[in-house]
C-alpha cells in the first residue's frame, strides 16, 4: 500500500446535479475522521461488490482527511468556498486505473448522522469519472512503490508525477544499502584496491493485470446466454403443453363424433276427446 498526499475531494456548495454539500458538513467530517472508528474505503461508481475480485472490489482506504479555504471562480466571480482534502492508502489496482486515464476523479460519501452523532462523517469515497462536486482534484497514483520520499515528485514509467508522502524503507533495502556500504569498504581498507560490486537484480515487471471490465463483460455475457437459454427452455415446454392439450382436444371430438345419435318421433298433437274439436291455445 502506498500512502498518498491530500487531495481536494469535495467543495461546499451546490453541485453540478442539483445537490448541495454542506460547509458543516465538511467541518465535521474533518474534525471527526479516524480509521480507526470507521475506516473509509475507496471504490469505484459507489459500487461495492460482494466478491474481493476486480472491478468492483476496494481499491484502497482513507487516511486522513482535512479542510481549507480555497477561492473558486463560479461564473465569472472570484468565491470562497471551504474544501475537504484527503490522503489515500492505495493499493495496486488504484495505480493501474490511474496510469490507464480511468476513473481519476473523487466522489465523498457523506453520512449525515452517523452513529447518531447528529455529525457527518466520511464513510467512504468513489473514483469516477463524472464527478458531482465542483474542483475535484485529479487523482493521479505513482505505478511505482519503490520511489518514496517525503513530499517528493516521482516520475513513474508511465509518465506522470504523484506526490508520496513519507513512508519509509523496507527492512530489504536496508539490508541491501547495509550490505553495499560493506563491500565498499572492505576494499577501502584493503590498500585501495578495486573492489567489483555487482548490484542487486532489477526487480521482475509486475505482469500485466488483466483488463478488469474485460471480465465484467464476460460475466454479464455469460449470464444473458444462460438467460437466453432459459426463456428457450420455457419455451419449449410451453409449446409441449399446448401440443398435448390439442392432441386431447382432438381425440375428445373425434369421440364426440362418433357417438349415436337418439332419434325422436314428435308426438301427436292433442286435439281433444270424443267429437268435440278443442281450440290449441
Amino acid at each position: 500500500m502506498a500512502r498518498t498526499k491530500f487531495f481536494r475531494v469535495a467543495v461546499e456548495g451546490p453541485t453540478i446535479d442539483g445537490r448541495n454539500i454542506e460547509r458543516k458538513h465538511l467541518e465535521q467530517m474533518a474534525a471527526s475522521y479516524d480509521p480507526a472508528t470507521y475506516t473509509a474505503r475507496l471504490n469505484v461508481e459507489h459500487l461495492r461488490g460482494y466478491s474481493p475480485n476486480p472491478p468492483f472490489n476496494a481499491y484502497g482506504s482513507i487516511a486522513e482527511v482535512k479542510t481549507e479555504e480555497i477561492t473558486l471562480n463560479i461564473g465569472g466571480k472570484d468565491q470562497k468556498k471551504l474544501a475537504l482534502y484527503a490522503s489515500f492508502d492505495v493499493n495496486d489496482q488504484a495505480k493501474q486505473l490511474t496510469a490507464d486515464d480511468q476513473k481519476i476523479f473523487s466522489s465523498v460519501e457523506i453520512q449525515p448522522n452517523f452513529a447518531q452523532t447528529n455529525k457527518a462523517y466520511l464513510v467512504g469515497l468513489a473514483l469516477t469519472d463524472s464527478p458531482a462536486s465542483l474542483a475535484t482534484e485529479a487523482l493521479k497514483f505513482s505505478a511505482r512503490d519503490d520511489a518514496k520520499k517525503d513530499h517528493l515528485l516521482a516520475v513513474d514509467d508511465a509518465g506522470f508525477i504523484m506526490e508520496f508522502a513519507d513512508a519509509g524503507s523496507s527492512d530489504e533495502e536496508l539490508k541491501q544499502a547495509g550490505s553495499f556500504l560493506k563491500k565498499l569498504f572492505s576494499g577501502m581498507m584493503a590498500g585501495g584496491s578495486e573492489t567489483v560490486i555487482t548490484p542487486a537484480p532489477a526487480p521482475a515487471a509486475p505482469p500485466v493485470p488483466v483488463d478488469q471490465f474485460a471480465q465484467l463483460a464476460s460475466a454479464m455475457e455469460q449470464g444473458f446466454t444462460k438467460l437466453t437459454e432459459l426463456q428457450a427452455s420455457v419455451a419449449a415446454k410451453q409449446d409441449a403443453r399446448i401440443a398435448a392439450l390439442s392432441q386431447e382436444l382432438s381425440g375428445l371430438k373425434g369421440d364426440l363424433e362418433k357417438a349415436p345419435v337418439r332419434k325422436f318421433t314428435a308426438r301427436p298433437a292433442a286435439t281433444g276427446g270424443g267429437d268435440r274439436i278443442l281450440a290449441d291455445c
